[in-house]
């Protein structure tokens, strides 16, 4: 009698984890954040950049700006374009040069590495 207490116990404890397990949201790493399709609230952030995107196609660039395709010559609010690199665009106006950059928070730093021999000198 107590081996078959002890079956039905185990049997009920294991059910009731799987159902605590089975309550559990299990997330889907292959799926977008929550919210990324919720409607937008038209409020964009102050350090947003206008640059949308920037192609580089040999020697050829162009870059979104407010949602409009612009190349080195045009003119937008800020002046006119006169250099698109790979990471910013360069416009003039009122004789001032400034930069416009597709993302205006992150430094680009190149990192030199250390030269190290594979072969040692000693062993020649």
């Amino acid at each position: 009698m107590a081996h078959y207490l002890k079956i039905i116990f185990f049997c009920l404890l294991g059910g009731t984890t799987m159902m605590a397990c089975a309550n559990d949201v299990v997330m889907d790493p292959t799926q977008p954040p929550a919210g990324i399709n919720a409607p937008s609230t038209g409020v964009v952030p102050s350090n947003a950049s206008p640059v949308q995107i920037i192609m580089v196609r040999g020697k050829h660039c162009s870059a979104m700006v407010r949602g409009k395709m612009v190349e080195v010559g045009d003119r937008i609010e800020e002046g006119r374009i006169l250099r698109i690199t790979d990471h910013d665009l360069w416009v003039k106006a009122d004789g001032q040069m400034n930069t416009m950059k597709l993302y205006p928070n992150v430094s680009k730093r190149f990192v030199v590495a250390p030269i190290t021999s594979s072969h040692h000198h000693s062993d020649w």
